[in-house]
Formats: structure tokens, sequence, C-alpha cells
């Protein structure tokens, strides 16, 4: 926690000093590389996405709403353990579960239009 709290409190100064630094980018190829079956490279990290055989894929790897759901659980899972360090706050046991359904692609959705996010929290003390 220690560890985290410093690398925290490091960027918050950071980027206090020069907000810019907050705004970098970075790029992610997907390639399609039989059917629907997808390539996904990010610097050294690669993926691979497909569909289920119901939606013409042949579900070689993960779909993209797998992917997707992981990335916000994840995110807001880090964020909530960075903030509780952060402030002190030891956390023994952390998880956020994600769910979505869409006709179509969720995705894009996701991005493309404000969501309006209900939580729960829920503090269980020892």
């Amino acid at each position: 926690m220690k560890d985290i709290k410093t690398a925290f409190e490091r960027s918050v100064k950071a980027l206090t000093l020069r907000p810019s630094i907050g705004r970098g980018t970075s790029a992610t190829t997907v390639r399609v590389t039989e059917g629907l079956a997808c390539e996904i490279t990010s610097g050294r990290w690669k993926l691979v996405a497909d569909m289920p055989a119901s939606s013409g894929g042949t579900a070689t790897a993960p779909t993209p709403g797998f992917y997707g759901r992981a990335a916000l659980g994840s995110c807001l899972a880090i964020g909530y353990q960075m903030r509780a360090a952060a402030a002190g706050v030891a956390i023994r046991s952390l998880e956020v579960v994600v769910e979505e359904a869409d006709a179509h692609s969720p995705w894009l959705d996701v991005f493309a239009s404000a969501k309006s996010v209900a939580r729960t929290l829920r503090i269980v003390g020892t």
C-alpha cells in the first residue's frame, strides 16, 4: 500500500504542476486475421478477439465485450485501490462486477454517448 500511495501522490503533484502531461495519447491497432478473429496490438502488448460461432465467429478468443468489461472493471478497481491507498485505508478484498448487454454494438454505444451509472458500495468490517 505504501508504494501505491507514494506513486499516487507523485502523480497528483506532477499533474498539478504540469497538467499537460495527463493529455497523452496512445494507439491500438486492430487487424482482422480470419473471419471475425482480430489481432489487437498496442506497444509491446498483443491480444486476440473473436466472436462465438452463433455470431459467425469461431470462438478462438474472448469477445470484444469481454475486453470492454475487463477494461472498465479493472480501471474502476485500480482507481478504488489507489484512492484507498492514498487515504491510508487498507483494503483486504475488492471486487468489481460489470454487466452490459445490447443488441448490436454495445461498445460503440459506450464510447458514443453518456451513460447513467449506478453503483453499490458495500464495506464489510472485520
